[in-house]
């Protein structure tokens, strides 16, 4: 889908979220998200209209960050072979790990973070995330991925 505004896009993922966030209050367990309003904040091209879209959604108990240089990143990004998508340039890369450190560092204290060093293995970073996993039972956030119910 061709869309004419930058805006439409940002109403879009926020108006997914939203379904998610309202299927996620129906559960009695926690939620694993990729796709929460830190994303979303971090990936904004609207630095007025994300956070007051994101603003009434509560925050998560615990994200599991996996860090990963915006070159690196890159690097595995162009290994598949596909077509880039829009957010897959260097340089907004670069943009997007800098506004989630400072999104990281502004949340309040009752949100737990724990960064992963996505260098890693992939089974050493399996055994990191089910690790803190196992400690909570509230909505779980990490930065890549989808929904998976528990």
């Amino acid at each position: 889908i061709e869309l004419r505004d930058r805006k439409t896009i940002e109403y879009l993922f926020c108006a997914d979220r939203n379904e998610h966030v309202a299927k996620i209050r129906k559960r009695d367990r926690f939620t694993i998200s990729g796709r929460y309003k830190y994303s979303g904040l971090a990936y904004a091209e609207d630095d007025e209209l994300v956070p007051r879209l994101n603003s009434s959604f509560p925050n998560a108990g615990l994200i599991i960050y996996l860090d990963l240089s915006p070159e690196k990143a890159m690097e595995r990004i162009s290994s598949r072979g596909e077509k880039l998508e829009l957010y897959e340039t260097l340089e907004k890369l670069k943009e997007t790990h800098e506004r989630y450190s400072k999104i990281l560092d502004d949340l309040p204290e009752n949100v737990k973070v724990v960064k992963i060093d996505a260098t890693l293995s992939i089974s050493e970073i399996h055994d990191m995330i089910t690790n803190e996993i196992g400690k909570y039972e509230l909505m779980v956030y990490w930065g890549i991925g989808k929904h998976y119910k528990i």
